[in-house]
């Protein structure tokens, strides 16, 4: 009994104690109790926001231009593939598609950023795409490009995304511009060890593809060495590759203010291709022809190479080929000793500042997708028939030719397709082609007259 009294007084007096904790006025112990239910609460809130804004529904614009080729598929069938596979990973984000056209896309675009009507992302190359960024209407993705992603992609690659201290466009495919060669014709004449396909990098002197030229002219008369063009700006970027490399100058300068192509080293490249037109290693009639003709007469046999060619070009004029005969690509020919300037084309999106931070950021979930899903990475690049612009991701393609031209991309030279009116400058070129092949001008007197009109474009305020 006695046991069972002291149980009974030890409950009594927990009891007691128990009431005398919760009734407790020390304010100490309140404030605690206080901090602690507020910190619950705040985690409790805290959670709660995060799985709202995992949940929150996001709805995106993504203007494209058709530049995935898929034999077979409709346009835009293959992006509607792509974006349900975004969607299945992303479910609070809802993608609207809308193909542009190349033609009229550019104005559309134009349009929409007077109105305020912008998509929330578009994919096009540097020189719309940093002229946008000028203009203040694009998201900076310098979020998207720690250093382990910055090293994996060539420095000249990332500096044609960039203006000023922002990265603007997410490369996604890189196609260097080179030399088209009839193989089976340098064989058939007995001048394939004119070509310099054994060397590392295939580099070559002028004077080398100056004899290549010569020996078509000599032992294959009814085939044209070379094509020059100049009827209008399609295309301009190789004919003035071909003077700098030629004259071993730069087309501009670092921080885009001026022109170089009336330089000594310009000038002179001027004066090769007007000799060389004149001596007949050019097809006659340059004025009249465009960058197409030159690609047509090349795949028809008429021409022994190109001077405007490239893996994507390749694709896209391959119904084109009439001629049955084995192509090889080459740099440009160089001064002793030089590596060569290639201009290579760079694709990739870039997302427009919508005032929207949710819409914003959507729209780079999409483009991390488009560019580095495992699955979709890879087939987009392929699609897209370039290469791709990280270097991790480089050894796509089996054949030689694609394999040496993707090894080229590392010698990428600034062609000023991000100078300011870039577009408006480029009507000032093929004037004075003109009037140096046709000899009203001199080849000082050409290079002067378009540095001078190009500078007043890319300086006017």
């Amino acid at each position: 009994m006695k046991k069972w009294s002291g149980i009974i007084v030890f409950g009594i007096i927990i009891s007691m104690i128990g009431g005398l904790l919760i009734g407790c006025t020390n304010k100490e112990k309140d404030n605690q109790t206080s901090v602690n239910q507020e910190t619950n609460t705040n985690k409790e809130q805290k959670t709660t926001n995060n799985e709202n804004q995992q949940e929150k529904q996001v709805e995106i614009t993504w203007w494209e231009y058709p530049n995935y080729n898929i034999e077979g598929m409709d346009e835009g069938a293959y992006e509607l593939q792509m974006i349900e596979a975004f969607q299945e990973k992303n479910p609070n984000i809802k993608v609207n598609l809308e193909m542009i056209a190349y033609n009229t896309g550019p104005e559309k675009i134009n349009v929409a950023i007077a109105t305020n009507t912008k998509p929330d992302l578009t994919y096009d190359f540097p020189g719309r795409i940093i002229d946008y960024g000028r203009q203040g209407v694009l998201v900076p993705l310098n979020d998207m490009f720690p250093e382990d992603v910055k090293k994996d992609i060539e420095p000249r690659i990332l500096e044609f995304c960039s203006y000023e201290d922002n990265i603007y466009m997410y490369p996604s495919t890189t196609t260097p511009f080179l030399l088209g060669f009839n193989k089976t014709l340098f064989e058939e004449i007995g001048a394939l060890d004119l070509l310099p396909l054994d060397r590392p990098e295939r580099q070559w002197t002028v004077e080398e593809y100056e004899k290549a030229l010569q020996a078509v002219k000599e032992k294959a008369s009814d085939v044209y060495p070379a094509v020059f063009y100049c009827k209008n700006q399609g295309g301009d970027p190789s004919t003035r590759f071909l003077i700098m490399n030629i004259g071993n100058t730069d087309m501009i300068n670092k921080d885009h203010t001026s022109f170089l192509l009336n330089s000594e080293g310009g000038v002179k490249g001027m004066q090769w291709v007007m000799d060389k037109y004149k001596e007949g290693l050019f097809a006659p009639g340059a004025e009249a022809y465009v960058s197409n003709d030159a690609i047509d007469m090349y795949l028809q046999g008429k021409a022994a190479s190109t001077i405007i060619y490239s893996p994507v070009l390749q694709s896209i004029f391959a119904s084109k080929k009439i001629a049955e005969f084995e192509e090889v690509f080459l740099p440009w020919p160089t001064q002793p000793g030089e590596d060569p300037k290639i201009e290579v084309s760079v694709y990739g999106q870039c997302v427009f500042d919508n005032n929207d931070e949710d819409r914003a950021e959507a729209a780079k979930k999409l483009i991390d997708f488009i560019n580095n899903d495992p699955e979709w990475g890879p087939k987009n690049v392929k699609s897209n028939g370039g290469f791709p612009a990280r270097l991790s991701m480089s050894g796509m393609y089996d054949t030689p030719e694609l394999k040496y031209a993707e090894s080229m991309v590392k010698y990428a030279t600034d062609a000023a397709i991000t100078a300011p009116r870039w577009a408006e400058m480029r009507t000032h070129w093929y004037p004075v082609l003109q009037g140096a092949l046709l000899e009203q001008m001199t080849a000082q007197e050409a290079m002067d007259l378009f540095v001078q009109e190009a500078n007043e474009v890319i300086n006017r305020d």
